[in-house]
């Protein structure tokens, strides 16, 4: 544990450091201000082996066309739990990057990192456990689960939830009509066909099929049950991943559940790439380096 890579790198985690290189954290509160929306609700895993893998492409690859008519209720605890998870991922993303990056390029952090690596590197490794459990509810393939193609095509199933009548209804609740409600309400966008959100579920799809072919096997054979050595894994399921393209599949999820949420709370139309989670990116990674520079400080005093 005393060198550099003894901290950095090692089997699996050598293997997704090497080759799976960039990055990803934006947090999801009801108010849609920036790209910043809130979520309350638990999670439900549902195992299964890799000898389902046919059944389980099959059946991801259904989901994604299908429509689910939902409730009021029903969507928004779908929104709310897909938000939730979908923020998971990105903080512990962007903090195995920052931790990553700090180990690498900051002597005076490497020093902490090192006078307690096991510490350590059990933290990191319990991040990329969370990481790929996570993304793999969020892309789960069996039909029952909920997961982000649920919320997509839950919205293209569910117009009724973003006519004129239920968003004015949202807006005023119990009490009168508000000065602005006429105003607001000629501003808003209304869908009346599926047609108008379908691009929701196309750009989604290449996503869902970046992880079935290359993070899903990984899931199955490593981190849900063990089906290979660490090292036998790292030569034959990590050299296709990459960090880059894993962190842009999260940024999209996070602009994906803001547009939904901005439809479904304020009529606005869905419109992908205009969310900036650079400030979000950083706070992130600025928490990770907080803590490790807190020991810094300490035996500098």
């Amino acid at each position: 544990m005393g060198n550099r890579s003894g901290f950095v790198a090692s089997s699996v985690t050598r293997a997704l450091k090497t080759v799976i290189s960039q990055s990803v954290v934006a947090t999801v509160t009801v108010t849609s201000l920036g790209c910043r929306q809130t979520v309350k609700t638990p999670v439900v895993w549902i195992a299964r082996t890799a000898r389902n893998a046919p059944e389980i492409a099959h059946q991801s690859k259904q989901r994604c066309t299908k429509f689910q008519p939902m409730t009021e209720p029903e969507f928004v605890q779908t929104l709310n739990l897909i938000s939730k998870e979908v923020e998971t991922a990105f903080i512990v993303f962007q903090s195995y990057e920052g931790l990553n990056h700090l180990a690498l390029t900051d002597n005076e952090i490497y020093a902490v990192l090192n006078a307690d690596a096991m510490f350590w590197q059990g933290y990191r490794s319990t991040l990329l456990t969370t990481l790929f459990m996570t993304t793999s509810r969020l892309f789960d393939p069996i039909s029952s689960a909920i997961t982000v193609q649920t919320l997509v095509t839950a919205a293209l199933g569910s117009l009724h939830l973003f006519s004129k009548d239920a968003l004015g209804a949202r807006k005023m609740g119990n009490g009168p009509k508000p000065d602005w409600y006429q105003d607001y309400m000629a501003s808003i966008w209304v869908p009346t066909e599926t047609s108008q959100l379908r691009h929701l579920q196309k750009a989604l799809n290449p996503h869902v099929t970046r992880f079935n072919n290359t993070y899903l096997p990984i899931r199955h054979k490593i981190y849900a049950h063990r089906f290979m050595t660490d090292e036998k894994a790292g030569a034959d399921l990590f050299p296709s991943t990459n960090r880059g393209g894993l962190g842009e599949t999260i940024d999209f999820l996070q602009d994906l559940v803001h547009v939904i949420q901005d439809l479904y709370i304020n009529g606005r139309k869905p419109v992908l790439g205009n969310c900036d989670l650079g400030q979000d990116k950083a706070a992130a990674r600025g928490s990770v380096e907080r803590v490790l520079r807190k020991p810094v400080s300490v035996s500098a005093n």
